[in-house]
């Protein structure tokens, strides 16, 4: 289930750990194509996207329950997106719930590897109002 192909190097002085991680060739060559017309280099990318993450990533496969999404224990599995609901006010001072997010979820477990059909949209069960 869990594959090696990311290889962790010594920690070096300045707090930094080196990350190798091997990608489709397709994939690194978009990454290159991002990177320069962003004007960045593939480091800041990739340990932008790296950084956030960790900070959004949820082991296991994403189970809406009420009003806020859960992980269901699946080994192989991690899920992006935020897991609470956040309250919004509009202009005329009312509430409103915006419903959790799933933006991405990784499938190794059968080896379904990108479930991007959740990709950037709210889960069903919580429409916003």
């Amino acid at each position: 289930m869990a594959k090696r192909g990311a290889k962790r190097t010594r920690v070096a002085t300045d707090g930094k750990a080196r990350l190798e991680v091997r990608v489709d060739e397709v994939v690194a060559n978009r990454l290159f194509e991002l990177a320069e017309r962003a004007g960045l280099s593939v480091n800041q990318i990739m340990a932008g996207l790296a950084r956030w993450a960790v900070d959004n990533g949820h082991p296991g496969t994403p189970v809406i329950t009420g009003h806020r999404v859960e992980s269901g224990e699946v080994p192989g599995c991690v899920w992006f997106g935020q897991a609470e609901w956040d309250v919004e006010e509009s202009e005329d001072g009312q509430l409103h719930p915006s419903s959790p997010v799933i933006v991405l979820a990784l499938d190794y477990s059968d080896a379904r590897a990108i479930r991007n059909e959740l990709h950037g949209k709210r889960a069903k069960s919580q429409k916003r109002r």
